[in-house]
């Protein structure tokens, strides 16, 4: 059945409410090695080629933290690329955190790459992704975080030109 308001376009698809009304994205772009700390530095939007963001409104950053421009449904998506040099404890744990008081962060998505026996050189690409009810936008906000990186041989990988570590951002729908 359809929702009181809503029509049925052309396509058969409903329209007229909970439309996605915004998608951003975020990238790193220069790598951090040794990140056993919030994602603070090199956030970029994209902007090589026909990358895009939708919406007349997106999500802020500051010293990464991201902050919501509206109220609403969000799902969050994560992908990280990590690079392991010669570390016998490969494992990294990258985790999408949120706050509901603007101060105290929550872990409610994980990552995990490495195998935690290996010498060799190795590279993972890991993601996580949530949906949040955004319903006061002074004090929810997001974050993501590394932790068990072993040293500075450890990499989130991050490029100007590609998407390697990157956050994707999307409002699926009105709270």
């Amino acid at each position: 059945s359809i929702p009181s308001g809503a029509t049925i376009a052309n396509s058969g698809t409903a329209t007229g409410f909970n439309q996605i009304t915004m998608i951003d994205q975020f990238r790193l772009s220069a790598s951090i090695a040794g990140a056993n700390h919030v994602i603070d530095a090199n956030w970029e939007r994209p902007d090589t080629g026909i990358s895009a963001q939708f919406g007349s409104i997106q999500m802020s950053q500051s010293s990464g933290v991201f902050t919501f421009p509206s109220t609403g449904f969000y799902k969050i998506d994560f992908i990280a690329l990590i690079s392991y040099g010669n570390v016998a404890d490969n494992q990294t744990l990258i985790k999408t955190e949120i706050t509901t008081d603007n101060a105290n962060y929550t872990t409610y998505a994980e990552a995990l790459a490495g195998s935690n026996s290996s010498s060799n050189n190795s590279r993972f690409s890991v993601s996580s992704s949530i949906i949040v009810d955004i319903t006061d936008t002074t004090n929810q906000k997001c974050q993501f975080k590394g932790s068990s990186f072993e040293s500075s041989n450890v990499v989130l990988e991050g490029d100007s030109s590609i998407n390697m570590t990157v956050a994707t951002f999307t409002r699926i729908g009105d709270t």
